[in-house]
């Protein structure tokens, strides 16, 4: 009698990925705080740097879906304001321009739920630019936070970048 192992494999494999082992799954992460009561979440995938180079990855003029697979999703409670972008209450999708070797801006656009890749520029809600600063430290797995008194930044590799964002 001979054994196959064949639809045994694809059992476990099956088993594997229906239990959402973290081998297959998404790393995703959420940074949330409440700003003058208001609720501001986002939610997005953190891509790993695994040696490659942030510069070399990302030319200038190239808009970067900021992280991985689904889009960097922006929700808020409340009306807010990044720099000089009026923000409505509501849930949007975040992209990151590279506007020069250093210098990047944070595009707000007003779709939700696609593929980090498939922005439509006619639904952008607008732009802001980025204050960017180089850090001495390199940060492998790409990092967004929101910090208490309204601040945005990112961190991967040794890039910094950040906006201040008020309640309005």
């Amino acid at each position: 009698m001979r054994i196959s192992f064949k639809p045994l494999g694809l059992l476990i494999a099956a088993l594997l990925l229906m239990s959402g082992s973290s081998i297959f799954a998404e790393d995703r992460a959420t940074t949330e705080i409440t700003l003058e009561g208001k609720a501001v979440s986002i939610n997005y995938g953190r891509p790993t740097l695994r040696g490659r180079d942030l510069n070399q990855l990302i030319e200038v003029a190239h808009v970067w879906r900021l992280g991985m697979n689904q889009a960097t999703t922006l929700s808020t409670k409340g009306d807010l304001k990044f720099g000089a972008l009026d923000v409505p209450q509501g849930s949007y999708s975040l992209f990151a321009k590279k506007t020069g070797v250093e210098a990047w801006d944070l595009i707000i656009n007003t779709q939700t739920g696609q593929w980090g890749t498939q922005r439509d520029a006619s639904k952008d809600l607008g732009s802001v630019p980025l204050t960017v600063d180089q850090g001495t430290e390199s940060v492998e797995q790409f990092t967004i936070e929101l910090s208490p008194g309204g601040k945005f930044s990112m961190s991967w590799g040794t890039l910094r970048v950040s906006v201040s964002f008020t309640a309005n």
